[in-house]
């Protein structure tokens, strides 16, 4: 009788509790005509098709964005970049050059905290201030977002779909923030690639501090030739989704 009422009880509990975020694979529709998309949240694309996303957060910077733009170009591959608006307030001609050269952008706050730490007026400030920052500089309103240290709960999901964006994770990070070995990095992305896979990496930061992003950037010509070698084609997250971002105001 105890655990008959324990059981119903447990039941119970659980029912109320908030459903946590829906997960799907692929994209189905735009989220302009499907805005319910944007409460989903996303770390991979379709495993039907051999297709990547090399995704690069925290930029852009003066250092290290121009070199990764230059990898990306000379192999002819397309990327995503999540961008803070603090950085793009200091350098919005590499915001547009991103634009320009055919990739995809994302929102990554404005100034990159623990969004889970903060009031949901608060976060709603970091979003909305970052898609304003983001849109003047660019002339591309982004629908994308990806939270500073993949940190989300369901205020950050729902504050983000207010924002006209879905959220999207990763499947797959060699830690370059941790700054292994370029050899480490490659052989980690690599070894790890599977269909649709979304892959972290990070674009931002200074050779004179901790956030050295060099050995990300050697890293990536071989990320790219191997994973091509072995058929793999390189997409923006939105191709990736079969959705058009580029929402221009």
């Amino acid at each position: 009788m105890l655990a008959e009422r324990f059981s119903r009880a447990a039941a119970l509990w659980t029912a109320l509790l908030p459903p946590p975020p829906p997960m799907i694979d692929g994209w189905s529709a735009t989220i302009s005509r499907h805005p319910s998309l944007r409460k989903l949240v996303y770390r991979r694309g379709s495993r039907r098709m051999k297709r990547i996303a090399l995704t690069f957060d925290d930029g852009p910077s003066a250092e290290f964005t121009p070199e990764v733009l230059e990898i990306l170009e000379r192999y002819e591959a397309r990327a995503t970049f999540f961008l803070l608006g603090r950085n793009v307030e200091l350098f919005p001609d590499l915001a547009r050059r991103i634009v320009s050269k055919g990739h995809a952008i994302g929102n990554h706050s404005q100034s990159h905290p623990n969004l889970k730490k903060l009031r949901p007026e608060q976060v709603r400030e970091e979003i909305s201030t970052a898609q304003a920052v983001i849109s003047s500089a660019t002339g591309v309103r982004p629908t994308l977002f990806r939270a500073p240290f993949g940190g989300l709960n369901r205020t950050v999901v729902n504050e983000s779909g207010a924002a006209g964006c879905a959220v999207i994770q990763w499947s797959l990070s060699p830690r370059d923030w941790a700054t292994p070995t370029d050899r480490r990095i490659a052989r980690r992305v690599v070894s790890r690639a599977k269909n649709g896979a979304i892959v972290l990496l990070h674009d931002a930061g200074s050779r004179s501090t901790f956030e050295d992003r060099a050995n990300t950037v050697r890293a990536l010509p071989s990320i790219i030739k191997s994973l091509r070698a072995q058929g793999f084609a390189f997409v923006t997250v939105p191709e990736l989704l079969t959705c058009d971002q580029r929402t221009v105001v």
